[in-house]
């Protein structure tokens, strides 16, 4: 439903802005639109007209921040742009436990070779043939079980760190190469600029033939450089 751009956001009601204000407050649900921006436009139209709304929750609508349009996506409409400020998240560093493998690539006799000998050469994973499985033993267990989970941690953390060894040994890291976008060139870029320059220029003066002429040249060579 366009919604008539002017001084502020609902200039001119159509026959269901009422119904659609009264969804908002129904849904508790705050509009987001700057008053007086434009979010389409095409040159067969007098005015520009508020077509994309950007709707919030009354939890998340406080941590949006700095809602601006986009003119230069080579569109009727525009793009939006908004910040969603959050708690920071904690970061990942970059060791070894994060990397990637080509596994497609691995030495899998060696890789298996390695954790057979050292795990027959860890104090910590040669005690586990010692626990067995009877059902006395069992009982015994459960009676300590502090000392028994103890065990297994460092089991685990043992055989954790023979994986990671047999993994650096036998399987080769993806190497990851960051590449510019093939077809972004320095003419598309000024092609892209010329666009957003024409919009406003036409959005500025919708009773000028000329500016609107000028602005469908530009978007269609925009679109034909993709």
């Amino acid at each position: 439903m366009p919604i008539t751009h002017g001084g502020t956001l609902f200039p001119t009601k159509s026959g269901n802005a009422d119904q659609l204000a009264e969804w908002f407050e129904d849904q508790n649900l705050t509009l987001l639109n700057e008053p007086g921006i434009s979010t389409f436009y095409r040159t067969n139209l007098l005015n520009p007209s508020v077509l994309d709304l950007t709707l919030a929750s009354e939890g998340i609508s406080p941590q949006i921040h700095n809602w601006q349009t986009l003119s230069d996506t080579g569109s009727d409409h525009a793009g939006i742009l908004f910040e969603l400020k959050g708690k920071e998240a904690p970061t990942t560093p970059n060791d070894e436990s994060t990397a990637r493998y080509n596994t497609k690539l691995a030495n899998w006799e060696k890789f298996e070779s390695i954790l057979k000998s050292e795990s027959l050469y860890s104090p910590i994973l040669s005690t586990l043939d010692s626990i067995t499985s009877t059902e006395e033993d069992s009982l015994n267990l459960l009676k300590d079980k502090d000392n028994y989970y103890s065990i297994l941690d460092q089991a685990a953390s043992e055989l954790t760190k023979i994986i990671q060894k047999a993994t650096e040994r036998c399987i080769p890291k993806v190497i990851s190469i960051k590449r510019a976008k093939p077809w972004w060139t320095p003419e598309l870029k000024d092609l892209r600029k010329e666009l957003g320059n024409a919009k406003q220029i036409s959005e500025s003066n919708p009773e000028n033939p000329s500016f609107k002429e000028e602005y469908r040249i530009a978007r269609k060579q925009v679109l034909s450089s993709y």
